[in-house]
Order: C-alpha cells, then sequence, then structure tokens
C-alpha cells in the first residue's frame, strides 16, 4: 500500500505536474471534503486548440455552452478512444489525448480497492473531470510565445557581475560561483 499523502498536498502537486506538462493550458483544480470520502475535481479551462469536435452530443442535443463534464472511465477505455466520446461529447483529438493523460497523472496517488458487488468502496479519493465550468465556460487562448525580448540593450553604466551559485548534479561536490551579469536600478 502507498503511503498515505492528504489530498490537498496531492492536489499541489497535480496542479505543478499539470502546468510542467501542459503549460500552454489552464487548469482548475479543487478539493473536496465530505463526510466518509474526499473528492479531486479538475477542469481544462484554457487551451491553444478547440476541444469540442462538434455542436451536437450523441443525441443530437445541442451543446448550449462551452462546458461538458467527462465519465473517467470512458477515458480509459480504448473503444471510446477510437470515437473521442466522452460521456456523450465529441472530443478533439487534443483534447481526448490531453484529457487522458490529465486522468492518469490525477490518479497517480490514487487507489481503488472498491468490490462493488459486496458494496465495499476504498478508494483514497473520487476524481471528477470537465471542460470548462459550470461557472466559466472554457477558452480557447493563442499559445504564448517562448522567447522573451530584452527590454533594453546592457551598457557599462547599468550593469555590474555578481557571483551566482551553480549546484553541481553530483551531491558531493560544493557550489561553485559563476561570474553573471545584471541591470542596476537607477
Amino acid at each position: 500500500m502507498k503511503e498515505y499523502r492528504d489530498i490537498k498536498d496531492i492536489a499541489a502537486l497535480v496542479r505543478t505536474n499539470l502546468k510542467r506538462e501542459f503549460p500552454a493550458c489552464t487548469f482548475a483544480v479543487r478539493i473536496e471534503r465530505y463526510s466518509m470520502g474526499q473528492s479531486m475535481h479538475v477542469a481544462l479551462t484554457k487551451a491553444p486548440f478547440e476541444v469540442f469536435a462538434s455542436d451536437v452530443d450523441v443525441n443530437g442535443n445541442r451543446r448550449t455552452r462551452d462546458y461538458a463534464q467527462l465519465n473517467e472511465f470512458q477515458l480509459r477505455d480504448a473503444y471510446a478512444a477510437e470515437d473521442k466520446i466522452c460521456n456523450g461529447t465529441y472530443l478533439t483529438t487534443d483534447a481526448w489525448n490531453t484529457m487522458v493523460r490529465v486522468e492518469q497523472i490525477v490518479n497517480t496517488e490514487n487507489w481503488d480497492n472498491s468490490d462493488s458487488q459486496t458494496d465495499y468502496f476504498d478508494v483514497n479519493y473520487y476524481t471528477h473531470f470537465a471542460i470548462g465550468r459550470w461557472d466559466k465556460p472554457f477558452e480557447v487562448v493563442e499559445e504564448k510565445a517562448q522567447a522573451v525580448a530584452s527590454p533594453e540593450p546592457l551598457t557599462e553604466e547599468t550593469t555590474t557581475i555578481l557571483p551566482r551559485a551553480v549546484a553541481s548534479s553530483d551531491q558531493n561536490k560544493p557550489l561553485r560561483l559563476v561570474p553573471q551579469v545584471y541591470g542596476l536600478i537607477s
């Protein structure tokens, strides 16, 4: 059995991993505690790609807003992956692949020793996935550029050289100082 971690710590770890793996996307991660259980809710709120492949669901009903609750078990199912349908909503390939990976990240610290035939449920936490939120619809945003422009060129009068500690990959070696150029505030 895994070492028990509080769901608040797990949610912080999930946020960090989602930011690292999907830097262009924005996720809402929140926890809920209640009698005899706890849940983690994760919603994709912004991304640089379209998530809905159709304006109608599998029943032919029109989507009225940019929000959809997803079924985590369908995200794990290879059959559902062929059509990219989750909880009646048609998803784009980018959205499907993103949410499948999100489900894997969220359930890294989870366990499920449940036996529904004997009405025994044992999970670390329940999970809920969505695209958008009920009160805040999903947004398509432009991907941010990686390069950052320098505000002004450095000159002799506006710069100084200060030492900076650089860690070695070998933990037995001490830190070494490397000269680094910094701009001075005038």
